[in-house]
Parts: C-alpha cells; structure tokens; sequence
C-alpha cells in the first residue's frame, strides 16, 4: 500500500487496525487454514529471528520475499509458499526465503499469528534488497531449469506521480517533495516496500534513504522496477522466469502506457510471466494488521495448492483468470470501491498477453488436473461454489 511506505517515512512507525489475530496449524500444507484462538500463544515472548548463515550462493531458484514488517499476514504467504514447494519435492537449498523482522508494535499487533509463524521463518533470511538482488544474480550463474519469484508487500507509485494529487495533506507533500528533490534518481519509479537495510536492521523509508546517501548503492536499499529487472536480466533469457508480486501498484513494476516508465518495465525481459495484485494506477487489499493473508495473495496460494503443479506445469493465463476472479469476488463482498484490476503478462514467445481489459471466461477456468475450481478465502481443498 501506498500508505505503508508513507507512513513508516513520515512517522517512523506504521498506524494498525486493533484487529483480533488467529493460530494456525503447519502440519501440512493443506492445513493453511486450520486456524483457531490459542490462548497460550497471545502471551508467547518474542522469539522472531533470522537465520544466522546466509543464502547458499547460487543454490535457490525458487525466492519468497515478505517485505513490509508491518504485518503478519506478508510473512504468512511466504510461509504457505515454502510448505507447498517443499511437498512439491524442492530442497531447502532450492528456495530463499526472507522477511522482515517486525517491529516490537507491529509484533504485538498479530502476536498470535507471528507466534505461529515463528518456527517456519527461523530458517529465513534478513529481507533487504542487497541480499535479495545479490541471490538472485549468483544463482543465474548456475544453470537453473527456472526462476519463481513471490514477493508480498506494500507498494507505491512514483513519487513524482503522488506529488500531483491535489488532497495531499500540508505533511506529507512536504516529505514527497524532499524526498523527490533529493532523489530524484529514485522518486520515477514505483517501489515495493522492503524494510531491511544492509547494516541488518529492520527500517524506515527515511533510514534506508540516509544509508543511500552514506554511499549505498541504490540497489542495495531499494526495491524497485529497474534493480529488479537488472537481477532478473543475469539469468539467461532462454530461462522460464515466473515473478509474482501482491503489493499496491505492482502492475507498475510489468505495464504502464506511459513513455517514460517503458524502460524499467520487465516486460522487456524474454521468456519471463509476471502476475500483480494490482494495475500500476490502483491498489491492493488486505494488508492490514489482523488479516490472514492479503486478498491477493490468498487467493493466488489457494489457486497454487489447489493446482498441485510446478511453475512450467502451470497454466498461467486460466491461473491467473481464476485469481483474477476470486479478488473480484472479495472486493465486491468487502464492498471496495476501486478495484484492484491485477495484471498479467506473458513474454514467452506465444504472442499472448492478458490485459486487464480482457473479457474472462465465467464458465469456468481450467488451472490444472484438479479442475480449477475457486476456492473459499477461508478454505482450502473445498470448492467455493458447492453445487
């Protein structure tokens, strides 16, 4: 979301939803959603960590980034998409996983579920772009068979575009317009929220900003269209890349009509699939402290387990109709007045790209063997649309 990196830039913390949290039990992949209140959980002490060795250089192609600190529900995608590659036969050494350490607040605000989580991200790594991109690069020396990226956080558009909407409060066009006089090689582009920083710590925008301008590299603190598009260039272009990224204005990251957004967008990548959560110009929901997962990303982990398929095995086009679907139908039982409209593209060489625009199949939607069938957000391995 857009206010996510605002407010962690103008406050240093972010503002929750008090929000009742759930438990969960990991026994299996297919039991994501088994959650129930645990008492005794709600007042577990903090024990969140990250693994104390880093990625093994060159090992992954598979990589799970949850971004934001700011709530529980980031880290929960990645957790469920950890499970389901491991009881699809990958290693641990085939998947990279990282999140952001919350903060104490953000903690206590889905204490319940971090608790939970806690097990199954001790073997993730500290999120920040610099490791991210760094994994990234050295596995694309190793001749992988194909590269899946999921990344789930807030997001925003360009700051010189945020610059020209006229309700901005006094506070925050203040920040915006610093912020784009001072880096301007930063404020065209959109932006996904990663809160970690090189140095190790989980930060705000303004931190990772003063550690650019210490002598950072761009790339090492910022995750964007253009870095992410440069590691994904290291692979070679006859390698299936899958990238799927669930944040607000993601789409910004794979299409926007603009001319001067063209070059940094990876649609220019060969052989590369990319689904987002939302167009360049919307938002994403779900992101609230309190929610299980994100509308986007529950629906795309459902949809994945319901598939029981690999990346190249997957249809990608009907998958992401199917998804497509499942928001809408959320958006509109939530009552969300602008739609997020999540974008898809295609560059594989089949001349075939999904816009938003294109009419869907309503009858129905084949994803896999199992028949594709629309999963309930609360529900997985049972049809939505029970006959």
């Amino acid at each position: 979301m857009v206010s996510g990196i605002l407010r962690s830039a103008l406050l240093g913390l972010f503002v929750f939803s008090l929000v009742a949290c759930s438990n969960a039990d990991f026994e299996s992949p297919r039991n994501f959603r088994n959650f129930s209140q645990n008492l005794e959980s709600l007042s577990a002490s903090r024990e969140l960590k990250f693994a104390k060795s880093s990625p093994t250089k060159g090992r992954a192609k598979i990589f799970l980034i949850a971004g934001s600190e700011e709530n529980a529900n980031f880290a929960q995608e990645i957790v469920e998409q950890r499970l389901y590659w491991l009881d699809q036969g990958y290693t641990a050494d085939d998947i990279a996983c990282f999140y952001a350490l919350p903060s104490d607040y953000s903690y206590q605000e889905d204490r319940a579920q971090f608790s939970v989580l806690r097990p199954h991200l001790a073997d993730c790594q500290h999120a920040n772009p610099k490791d991210i991109f760094e994994a990234i690069h050295e596995s694309g020396k190793m001749g992988h068979d194909f590269l899946y990226l999921y990344a789930t956080s807030h997001g925003s558009p360009p700051f010189t575009e945020l610059l020209k909407e006229k309700d901005l409060s006094f506070g925050t066009r203040a920040f915006l317009d610093g912020f784009v006089r001072s880096y301007p090689e930063l404020a065209d582009q959109y932006m996904l929220t990663v809160d970690g920083s090189p140095s190790g710590r989980t930060a705000s925008l303004m931190a990772l900003a003063a550690e650019y301008k210490r002598g950072a590299k761009p790339e090492e603190v910022f995750f964007t269209p253009r870095y992410l598009k440069a590691a994904l260039s290291s692979w070679p272009a006859e390698v299936q890349k899958y990238i799927v990224l669930q944040a607000c204005h993601s789409g910004g990251f794979v299409q926007d009509p603009r001319t001067e957004f063209q070059k940094d967008l990876l649609s220019s990548i060969p052989n590369l699939v990319a689904m987002t959560a939302s167009r360049y110009d919307r938002s994403s929901f779900g992101c609230d402290s309190g929610s299980h997962r994100t509308f986007f990303g529950g629906a795309f982990n459902d949809t994945l387990l319901r598939s029981e398929e690999n990346p190249d095995e997957i249809r990608w086009p009907q998958f992401y109709r199917s998804i497509k679907r499942q928001v809408e139908k959320l958006e509109k039982l939530r009552e969300v007045e602008t739609a997020s409209l999540p974008d898809f593209i295609d560059t594989r060489g089949r001349g075939s790209q999904i816009k938003e625009e294109s009419p869907l199949n309503e009858g129905g939607v084949d994803v896999g063997p199992s028949s594709g069938n629309e999963l309930d957000e609360n529900k997985v391995g049972e049809s939505a649309e029970a006959k």
